[in-house]
């Protein structure tokens, strides 16, 4: 057990939050940036378990003094960060965007936002970019595994004393190791958010910290063998990568050798020791707290021009907010004689009455989706409902919505077959996230009759989606056959784009039809809704979309090989043909729903175009013309 301060702790913490700032900001190599979460849950159970062990050998542990140190630490500097946000969300969102705000300002005050996002956001899906609380959801998990642990320490303490307590934490990690490792395959979004599949991270700090002190000669290779594996899973993971899980053992391990062996004279401890990276680890949660928000807020302003240089400015941001929210927010509260709110009872009330005060304003941010009477006289409401009818939500697209709302129902009740087909025309099967939903909405449109299995959020791989999608998945290829013609598409992640990731795609699905067809990603009118809101109609008639994605598509697909069953399908080009000026308005109306899926009248157009393309590709011109 070490109480001493240990400069080579704060420099482990700035290792572990800048890799996850630049890996949010997409910024540098750190494709497993956010493997810092990972370093910051071990070093969180080394030290809470060091400071309750120390005090239990002494007969002083007291657990109400453990949770005001803990709300010490934690809540004034969260506190503020939520305070700032609010104006911010008032007035750059809309309130739809509001709405999710709210919810995760409540989730937030109860400690529990980790479970809002397991149910709403893939942390690695494009959407989870522009959620400022999304990065709450690490804090979630530390308190609840606060609220347990302490306890347990206790209660093994009493009974069997420091004997007993390392054999029992062995066996509680190992179990929720093997539950992570289960989970990734099972339950990957579960598994990313929730305390039992992440308990054995802190469980492991736990451990180190009660080992019995030693030295050997080898310190200092252990110590920089425990760097390079932290470093080499930031370098070489990315979101395609089941986390966590076994591979989730590299980085913990490493922070472990670190933490063990990384003591005074060692070449890493002299590293991590540096004034720079000391400076960056006592600020290090007041960054981590600053900079989800700053980048979230920032990517939501259409008249801001995206890209690196606004994400490195968010990121330096971030940092330069820090050390004073450091310094006059999070050390008064803190140390043996805290300057603010000295007294016990003064920092629970007011700590209480801020995170009442947010769980109150999200509670009313929800239950009026989000004040969507703060908007300028004359705004188009978005209708929703029109558009999950045409995409048959609830009956064929799976996103929680009635009538079949829960997913055994849904899957239970799923009856989306053709309703009519030609008798020599093969099957168009139809599969993917809500851009499927909108492919078969256009397929629908220009007269055809797909079959249609969909999620939200649902990725075209097995394994890698929410909860829902690995069984989504199996009711499709359950009713695709060998003659019907696949249809794939989705909204790619970042991770997803990469060659390593499509040719997953391609093996997967290669021989599951007689042809499979790969849709590229739609181009996205970045900023949509807000720009309806700002401009109405004159300001999407001229937009330019984002062809980011898209062009990252075409060129990893250049570098696979694919069969001759497959086919790359230009989404762009079905919506707009060479030669169209097309915007996200036009003479039909509004063509885009939002930023990146079509209206009805933005699928007319869609279908009718690839109809014109499935004819070109041999599918049975002539039956085809009587549909026309």
């Amino acid at each position: 057990m070490q109480s001493a301060y240990r400069t080579e702790i704060d420099g482990l913490r700035a290792l572990a939050v800048l890799p996850v700032i630049a890996y949010h900001a997409a910024l540098g190599p750190f494709s497993g940036g956010f493997v810092g979460v990972d370093v910051f849950f071990v070093l969180s159970g080394y030290l809470i378990t060091g400071l309750i062990v120390e005090d239990l050998e002494q007969d002083r542990f007291s657990i109400v003094q453990f949770y005001e140190r803990r709300a010490r630490r934690l809540l004034p500097a969260l506190c503020l960060v939520l305070v700032v946000c609010l104006p911010l969300a008032w007035a750059l969102m809309i309130p739809e965007q509001l709405a999710g705000f709210a919810r995760s300002l409540l989730a937030t005050g109860l400690f529990a936002s980790n479970i809002l996002f397991w149910r709403e956001s893939d942390y690695f899906g494009p959407a989870a970019e522009e959620k400022p609380l999304l990065h709450t959801w690490s804090l979630g998990v530390e308190e609840q595994f606060y609220v347990l642990f302490p306890l347990l320490l206790m209660v093994v303490w009493r009974h069997g004393g420091r004997s007993w307590i390392r054999p029992i934490l062995a066996v509680a990690a190992l179990a929720s190791l093997l539950l992570s490792e289960w989970g990734a395959r099972h339950y990957p979004d579960a598994n990313f958010y929730l305390l039992p599949s992440r308990g054995w991270e802190l469980l492991a700090g736990a451990l180190c910290a009660l080992m019995p002190p030693m030295r050997s000669r080898w310190d200092g290779i252990a110590a920089l063998i425990g760097i390079g594996l932290v470093l080499g899973a930031m370098l070489a993971y990315d979101s395609t990568t089941p986390f966590p899980s076994i591979h989730a053992l590299v980085p913990v391990g490493g922070t472990v050798l670190i933490l063990r062996f990384a003591v005074t004279g060692t070449i890493v401890a002299k590293l991590l020791s540096l004034r720079p990276l000391v400076l960056i680890g006592l600020i290090s949660y007041s960054a981590y707290l600053w900079h989800q928000p700053l980048m979230a807020f920032a990517r939501l302003q259409w008249w801001i021009p995206q890209g690196p240089g606004l994400m490195a400015g968010m990121a330096a941001l971030s940092l330069a907010l820090a050390y004073p929210t450091w310094l006059f927010v999070e050390a008064p509260f803190r140390g043996a004689r805290p300057r603010a709110l000295p007294t016990r009872r003064a920092l629970f009330a007011a700590s209480g009455g801020v995170l009442a005060t947010m769980i109150a304003l999200g509670t009313l941010g929800h239950l009026t989706g989000g004040f969507p009477s703060r908007l300028p006289d004359g705004f188009e409401e978005f209708h929703a409902e029109g558009r999950f009818e045409a995409i048959r939500a609830g009956r064929c697209h799976y996103n929680r919505q009635p009538p079949y709302a829960t997913l055994d129902l849904f899957v239970s009740e799923w009856d989306c077959r053709p309703e009519r087909q030609e008798a020599d025309l093969p099957r168009l099967a139809v599969y993917g996230d809500s851009h499927a939903a909108d492919v078969a909405m256009a397929l629908r449109g220009a007269g055809l009759n797909p079959l249609q299995v969909g999620g939200m959020g649902c990725p075209l791989l097995e394994g890698r989606g929410g909860p829902h999608c690995d069984p989504l998945l199996k009711l499709f290829l359950d009713e695709v056959r060998p003659g019907d013609w696949i249809l794939l598409a989705n909204r790619y992640s970042r991770d997803e784009l990469e060659a390593g990731s499509l040719r997953r795609v391609i093996e997967f699905w290669s021989h599951r039809g007689a042809r499979v067809l790969l849709f590229s990603p739609l181009p996205e009118f970045t900023h949509y809704e807000r720009i309806r809101v700002m401009r109405q109609a004159e300001g999407l008639a001229g937009m330019t979309p984002d062809f980011g994605p898209a062009l990252r598509f075409a060129e990893r697909m250049q570098t696979l090989e694919m069969g001759e069953s497959w086919a790359v399908l230009d989404s762009w080009a079905l919506f707009c043909p060479e030669g169209q000026d097309c915007g996200a308005y036009g003479p039909a109306g509004f063509l885009y729903f939002n930023a990146d899926h079509l209206a009805p009248a933005g699928a007319e157009r869609f279908g009718a175009n690839l109809r014109d393309a499935l004819i070109g590709m041999g599918y049975h011109a002539t039956a085809m013309a009587s549909l026309q």
